[in-house]
């Protein structure tokens, strides 16, 4: 499973389809792609809207490699966001539709920065967590409501 899969899969579990139902609550692309390459601009600007509210965002590591400029505006800008960044080497969007198209792949993988180190460098807080077992733990206890970015 690719990135982009897995954040889908998230999306659509329960504890997440609960939130969904509060009106404004929650922010998707408007097309049905598995990319999540708009997940940072797009909650650094749900935070500057909404400041008294957590904002969290997913995406793979090839997609967020693709906004990750926007890194030190919401750091200089106290956005606060929890963006959490599903790291497997790989373009995933990109990869699936060589394949489909193509039946092979080229230029879809690579190697990922440390983005914790990454986000500290731009003044935000960088967490990297190896264990999948630690994901839900480290969420909790770096809720948004901390005073900084976080990676």
């Amino acid at each position: 499973m690719h990135a982009g899969e897995a954040v889908a899969e998230a999306l659509r579990e329960e504890g997440v389809r609960k939130v969904y139902r509060v009106p404004g609550s929650h922010i998707h692309p408007i097309y049905d792609g598995l990319s999540r390459v708009e997940s940072l601009p797009t909650a650094i600007v749900a935070k500057m809207e909404q400041p008294h509210r957590d904002v969290v965002a997913l995406a793979g590591d090839g997609a967020f490699l693709m906004t990750i400029g926007d890194l030190p505006t919401a750091a200089e800008y106290g956005a606060n966001v929890l963006m959490i960044v599903l790291n497997d080497g790989a373009f995933g969007q990109t990869l699936m539709q060589q394949t489909s198209i193509y039946g092979h792949t080229y230029g879809t993988s690579f190697v990922s920065p440390n983005f914790a180190q990454i986000a500290k460098a731009c003044g935000a807080e960088g967490i990297r967590v190896t264990d999948p077992q630690e994901s839900k733990a480290r969420c909790d206890k770096d809720s948004p409501r901390r005073s900084r970015d976080r990676l």
